[in-house]
């Protein structure tokens, strides 16, 4: 009996251990799954961080890009000084965003792209700083442009009343007059230049520099019997090559302003752009895929997570059957049956006798026993019966 017992208990330890152990497969699937899910949900926050930084860095770059345009309008040497500081604080932090989002980035192409794009956003600032020196140069010119202007006035008015005694007085005032037009013509059409870049307007300014120069020798050749303007002329002459050079100074500034912005700052900053929406679209779809694989996790871990819930239920409830019907029933019924046998009911029928495991041969040793009860009974009545027969 106690090797039934012990067999017994070795079958429904080993039920026991086959539910805990798929117990802790349930476990361990749910860990597995979880740091899949925690990896991805990882995954998705660097993507949005790298976004983020993105466009934070492409906010500085149109910050830049608005700088530089201010500083090529206005006037004041102290706003452009300003937003030169400006410029330099936004290639700094511009620089750190990208160096931040490079590193977050996994994939070597788009460590490469976000790394590009810093070295873009950094040679758009070198050129914007250079537009800003330069049109802090160009500022300069045009205030020196603008005085030597406001002393045109008072000679021209003063040539204009010496031409009263030259022979040709109207055709003298007339060649004054083209003067004075050429003079204004390059000082507003110099203004448009520096806002437009027409160069229409600057070979016209050339022109009009040049037509000017001829109309004061043929305003000198006019006046050339009329000694006390001569000296006027020659005065008012070099007002006008003085406003000349000054333009010869200030022009090839704007020329260069203009080539450093159609050659470096607008190609930097559209090649930047484009660049960056491509590394938010990446960082966009990685987001999207990593949040798919998530819920491909999720969903693969729970189905796994019932297939093992549903094995384990079926093992427990074998288990209980195997235990009530296999095991307590069985023992039960033969207990009965013993206590019978015991008693005295030796025809009692042995149950599980046809069973091939313990059950079965314990059954089969308690009919023996039955059997052996049954043999000495009918001995014992024999031998009663046998000593009447001598005795009588």
């Amino acid at each position: 009996m106690s090797r039934l017992r012990l067999t017994i208990g070795a079958k429904l330890g080993i039920s026991a251990a086959a539910g805990i152990l798929l117990a802790a497969t349930i476990v361990a699937t749910q860990l597995i799954v979880g740091a899949s899910i925690e990896e991805s949900d990882a995954q998705v926050r660097k993507q949005q961080a790298i976004e983020k930084l993105a466009l934070q860095s492409n906010i500085v770059l149109r910050r830049m890009q608005a700088a530089t345009k201010d500083v090529r309008l206005t006037l004041d040497p102290a706003q452009v000084e300003k937003l030169s500081e400006s410029l330099t604080a936004d290639r700094a932090e511009g620089a750190k965003l990208l160096g931040q989002a490079a590193d977050l980035a996994a994939l070597p192409a788009n460590k490469e792209r976000l790394h590009k794009i810093a070295g873009l956003l950094d040679a758009y600032a070198v050129a914007s700083l250079e537009v800003a020196q330069i049109r802090k140069e160009e500022v300069v010119s045009h205030v020196s442009r603008d005085e030597v202007a406001a002393q045109w006035g008072e000679p021209a008015e003063a040539v204009e009343r010496a031409l009263e005694a030259a022979p040709d007085v109207a055709r003298m005032h007339e060649v004054l007059a083209g003067i004075d037009d050429d003079f204004q013509f390059m000082r507003s059409a110099s203004w448009r230049y520096t806002a437009s870049r027409d160069p229409a307007l600057l070979a016209s300014i050339h022109e009009a520099a040049a037509r000017g120069k001829a109309a004061f020798a043929d305003l000198r050749a006019g006046v050339a019997t009329v000694p006390s303007a001569i000296g006027q002329v020659d005065a008012l002459a070099q007002t006008f090559d003085a406003y000349v050079a000054k333009l010869d100074e200030a022009l090839p500034l704007t020329e260069k302003l203009n080539q450093i912005v159609e050659t470096r700052t607008l190609p930097t900053a559209a090649e930047a752009v484009t660049l960056t929406r491509e590394a938010i679209d990446v960082a966009s779809k990685r987001v999207e895929e990593a949040l798919v694989a998530a819920l491909e996790a999720e969903e693969s871990g729970a189905m796994v997570t019932f297939a093992m819930v549903g094995v384990l239920i079926v093992v427990l409830i074998g288990s209980a059957l195997y235990a009530i019907f296999g095991i307590a029933r069985p023992l039960s019924a033969m207990t009965r049956a013993m206590d019978k046998i015991g008693q005295g009911a030796l025809a009692t029928e042995i149950p599980s006798a046809g069973r091939g495991d313990e059950l079965g041969e314990q059954s089969k040793v308690l009919g023996v026993f039955r059997d052996g009860l049954a043999e000495a009974k009918r001995l014992r009545e024999e031998t009663a019966r046998l000593e009447v027969e001598a005795a009588a």
